[in-house]
């Protein structure tokens, strides 16, 4: 009965220690796989209204030396609109993408009729209040 009794008290720690780390599940893949998606669609279109349903409360975002903040999330969507736009994008091309473990990222080139250079950006997603979230939008 002893011998049960410790089993049955390792199990139950083990289930514990389980569940308080996030596991990322083949729906999380699909859902960061879903978001980068829409970003990367939201960008070349510049229809940030694709992603923006994503956006964390307070997001990071750093444009060149131009901005390098953190902003609401009703902020973060003008901010963006209005930078998109100003490149006028012409191509989004996704070069390194991680869809699991704590810190998806997506990152790549951004080809604009606006800028000469090819531009880099890197986007970040947080898990945050049971969903994954941009937390973090830099470009330059």
């Amino acid at each position: 009965m002893k011998m049960f009794s410790f089993k049955l008290f390792q199990i139950i720690i083990w289930l514990l220690l389980i569940n308080s780390f996030p596991i990322f599940s083949q729906t999380d893949k699909e859902i960061v796989e879903k978001i980068f998606s829409k970003i990367e669609l939201g960008m070349e279109t510049g229809k940030i209204e694709l992603f923006s349903p994503y956006l964390m409360e307070t997001v990071y975002i750093g444009f060149q030396s131009k901005i390098a903040d953190y902003f609401s999330k009703e902020q973060a969507y003008y901010v963006l609109q209005d930078y998109i736009v100003e490149l006028n994008l012409q191509k989004v091309k996704t070069l390194k993408k991680r869809i699991s473990g704590n810190s998806p990222f997506i990152s790549g080139k951004l080809i604009s009729v606006n800028v000469v250079d090819k531009l880099h950006y890197f986007i970040s997603l947080k898990y945050e209040n049971g969903s994954w979230k941009i937390f973090q939008i830099i470009i330059d």
